[in-house]
Parts: structure tokens; C-alpha cells; sequence
């Protein structure tokens, strides 16, 4: 997880949500699966989600970020 602190964010990457190499067990979209959530560092309440892919079959996390 990252902050920017001068927005008031925190950005979570969010992995799978089940098994990574067979899709047929998940039903419906995987709403907060695979995605980069942003969360409102004082409440904790999501701002915003960007889902990259609905069914993750190759195990492709989202990256952790880097440090400067």
C-alpha cells in the first residue's frame, strides 16, 4: 500500500479472489478482485476502485510500488 498524503488517499492493490488458474469458480464479476482500490486515509472509506481484470487466470498481481 502507498499514501499520498497530501490528497488524503491510500492505494491498495488487491490480488485474486480465489484460485488463480481455473476461472469457472467464480461467478459474477469480482468486484474488488484484481484491482487498485483508493481509500480515504482518515475514514477508510473507498474513493474509488479500478478493476484491471475481471477473472485473473496467469496470476497477474498488481505491482507493490516502488521506493524513491
Amino acid at each position: 500500500m502507498t499514501v499520498d498524503e497530501e490528497r488524503g488517499l491510500l492505494f491498495a492493490p488487491i490480488g485474486s479472489a480465489t484460485f488463480d488458474f481455473w476461472g469457472g469458480d467464480r461467478a459474477g464479476d469480482n468486484l474488488y478482485a484484481n484491482c487498485l482500490v483508493a481509500l480515504d486515509a482518515a475514514t477508510g472509506r473507498k474513493v474509488w476502485h479500478f478493476q484491471f481484470t475481471r477473472h485473473d487466470m496467469w496470476d497477474r498481481d498488481p505491482p507493490a510500488p516502488r521506493r524513491s
